[in-house]
């Protein structure tokens, strides 16, 4: 459902959902909605892709999202700024919650009380960096570990254990960030651009994409990592980035900026759908 832009150049810089189940489903509900970053600005729509909304107006750069379901509460990156905002879920009420982090990105919440961010040193997406948690209130700020070229990074609090992508592999280590272990690794030049938990299963999901190289060009997939092996779904030349999970409909989605879409399928690899389309200039 591709629409005309606003802006000459559109930035997809984020992508989260939110499942039905606990919580309330007043009118500015997150339930059943999927937010995502366009053109500086975060916008939201129903799972299938309806009623595009605006909720935060350009001026506080979205760069990763995340959302608190229960209190109904939006968290997001602003990298250039160096600070991670929070709003309500219909974009009222923003507030500047932690400040002074440069190049801040990957933004994740655990689901118990804590939010989780990277810091990359120089702020390149291949320098290294720190994973950095606090309450959720912006309180209790803590590094928790440093490693090279870190990626992404989801937290299973019920297992205990962080999970991190570093270049072709995931890693993970107690949350204390002790006792790091190498967990899964791809091959070759594979780029692991995000990661998801299902906190039932603790299957790990993944987006990953391998550069350009001669006679084979781009290569993107998603998957996941579980306990019954992994399975990837290939489709294609592709750039994926942000990957989000939907168990109650057992939908995983995504942002591809090669295709310029947001796509999603079943937890199976199957019934693809695609969700939107943009006309210019993804990026992140």
């Amino acid at each position: 459902m591709s629409r005309p832009l606003v802006a000459a150049v559109v930035l997809l810089v984020a992508l989260t959902t939110l499942l039905s189940g606990s919580g309330t489903s007043s009118a500015d509900s997150p339930v059943g909605k999927i937010y995502f970053g366009e053109s500086g600005t975060i916008m939201r729509s129903n799972l299938d892709g309806s009623d595009v909304e605006e909720i935060v107006p350009e001026g506080y750069s979205p760069g990763d999202l995340a959302i608190d379901k229960v209190g109904e509460l939006i968290y997001w990156t602003d990298a250039p700024g160096g600070r991670i905002l929070r709003a309500d879920v219909d974009g009222a009420n923003i507030v500047e919650l932690i400040t002074g982090t440069p190049g801040v990105s990957r933004l994740t919440l655990d689901g118990a009380g804590k939010i989780y961010w990277i810091e990359r040193e120089g702020g390149g997406a291949f320098d290294d960096g720190t994973i950095w948690r606090a309450d959720i209130d912006g309180s209790s700020i803590e590094s928790v570990l440093s490693f090279v070229a870190l990626r992404a990074v989801a937290v299973d609090p019920a297992e205990g254990y962080i999970y991190w992508a570093g270049f072709n592999a995931v890693f993970r280590s107690p949350l204390d960030g002790s006792s790091m272990e190498e967990w899964a690794f791809g091959s070759g030049a594979l780029i692991i651009t995000d990661l998801a938990i299902d906190r039932d299963t603790h299957d790990v999901y993944y987006v990953s994409w391998t550069p350009p190289v001669p006679s084979f060009g781009e290569h993107g997939a998603a998957g996941k990592i579980g306990s019954d092996a992994s399975v990837a779904w290939v489709y294609g030349a592709t750039r994926p980035f942000h990957v989000a999970l939907d168990l109650e409909h057992e939908h995983a989605y995504w942002a591809d900026h090669g295709t310029q879409q947001v796509l999603r399928t079943g937890l199976n690899g199957a019934d693809f759908l695609l969700v939107d389309s943009f006309d210019c200039c993804l990026g992140g």
